[in-house]
């Protein structure tokens, strides 16, 4: 079934009275899986860490969101602000800095065999470096562990990467399906994200990505900049 995105942030909006610093992160969150534009998301993180600096959810948050914009520059810039070490992962590989991002993603690993966000960021390291075999090889393992990972739209549209890398469209696009109905129906990250760029002419991409835009285009009517609040 669908994870009800729209439903959560109609809900989180009601929720902001509660705990606000949370509250604003979750429904930034749930805008920057919509793929709203940007301004609508952040704005939300802004008010977090106006109200508690220090919160780490709103922290991490952020720049989760700088890196779906592919805002990799200020995802780095807020890491080192924020925990004063070179990170994350996923900005380092965007600016093609595989040799930074490999250690960091091992470590995880190494320190976690169940983080399977790490495993599959691990996946599409191998397959940007042309060891496609290696990458494949590893998904099946990660699928097994996935189903009731909360992440699980992060693990798969690693994964989705690595087949996109690797030419192969038609499961590319069934694993962005999963994940537009699993909680990420982020238009714009699937129609910028340079990983994606080997199969954009592809039919069937075209064709998911068409509905996939009549779809977002509503969540932008009730939600986007100037909906109403």
């Amino acid at each position: 079934g669908n994870w009800d995105l729209a439903q959560a942030a109609r809900e989180a909006r009601q929720g902001l009275a509660f705990n606000p610093a949370v509250g604003h992160s979750e429904l930034g969150t749930i805008y920057d899986h919509l793929g709203l534009d940007e301004a609508t998301g952040l704005r939300e993180f802004q008010r977090a860490l106006e109200i508690d600096p220090t919160n780490t959810f709103a922290q991490g948050r952020l720049i989760e969101s700088y890196q779906l914009y592919g805002k990799f520059d200020d995802a780095i810039e807020a890491w080192r602000r924020f925990f004063g070490t070179t990170g994350p992962d996923m900005a380092l590989i965007g600016k093609g800095r595989l040799d930074e991002a490999q250690p960091l993603v091992e470590d995880a690993v190494k320190k976690n065999s169940g983080d399977l966000r790490a495993r599959a960021r691990l996946a599409l390291i191998f397959a940007l470096r042309g060891k496609f075999q290696e990458a494949e090889a590893a998904i099946p393992p990660i699928l097994d562990q996935a189903r009731n990972n909360r992440a699980y739209h992060h693990v798969t549209y690693d994964i989705a990467c690595v087949y996109a890398l690797d030419g192969k469209t038609d499961e590319t696009v069934k694993w962005l399906r999963t994940i537009a109905d699993t909680g990420m129906p982020n238009y714009p990250l699937f129609a910028r994200d340079p990983h994606l760029d080997r199969i954009r002419n592809e039919p069937a991409f075209i064709q998911f990505m068409t509905e996939l835009r009549t779809r977002w285009e509503g969540y932008r009517r009730e939600f986007g900049e100037g909906a109403a609040q």
